[in-house]
């Protein structure tokens, strides 16, 4: 059986975050917001080159003070971050760069500089209330080393091609022998 690789999804509220894992798991939309209470994981095996690989996703709360504190004991030992913010807000995305600098204190990874972070542009089907442009995203993605995605939860844009590249990502950190030294992989 294959080792178990784990990814941390970070994000403000409203990003999203707990929409896109729904649609990754079980391929299904919750139309109403709900806030995530407390961080929780979920399990689901990704297919990468024909061998499946198991993901612990771990769905945080977005952004309140009051519960940040517990959220960073299950940043350790991760293979890679995701961090998503709603195309529609410009305070989802200047959060960005607090939650990747958060999970490098808190999680201290070995190689830091090439620890695996995913930006995910989340809401792109409600074109009308955009902000946020691609080629921006794109922009401060390659200036922090970081892999860009644009999907939507609500219309399945681009989320299982996102998943592989995560499961992707934490696989290759987890196979460079960085495990057990600090921190593999986090997905936001």
């Amino acid at each position: 059986m294959p080792q178990q690789l784990k990814v941390v999804v970070l994000g403000g509220e409203q990003a999203g975050k707990t929409a896109l894992i729904h649609r990754w798991i079980d391929d299904t939309f919750v139309p109403r917001y709900k806030l995530t209470s407390a961080p929780e994981s979920i399990e689901k095996e990704v297919a990468i080159e024909g061998k499946a690989h198991p993901l612990q996703i771990w769905d945080t709360v977005g952004g309140q003070q009051r519960v940040e504190n517990l959220e960073f004991s299950f940043y350790r030992d991760a293979d890679c971050c995701v961090l998503v913010f709603d195309v529609s807000s410009q305070r989802s995305f200047d959060r960005l760069q607090e939650f990747r600098d958060q999970f490098l204190r808190v999680a201290n990874p070995v190689e830091p500089a090439s620890f695996p972070f995913i930006v995910i542009g989340n809401k792109i089907d409600d074109r009308d209330t955009r902000i946020i442009s691609p080629k921006r995203a794109e922009q401060y993605c390659q200036k922090n080393h970081m892999r860009y995605f644009e999907c939507s939860a609500r219309d399945n844009t681009n989320t299982s091609e996102v998943l592989q590249d995560i499961a992707r990502a934490a696989l290759l950190r987890h196979q460079s022998g960085s495990e057990g030294q600090g921190c593999r992989c986090t997905i936001m």
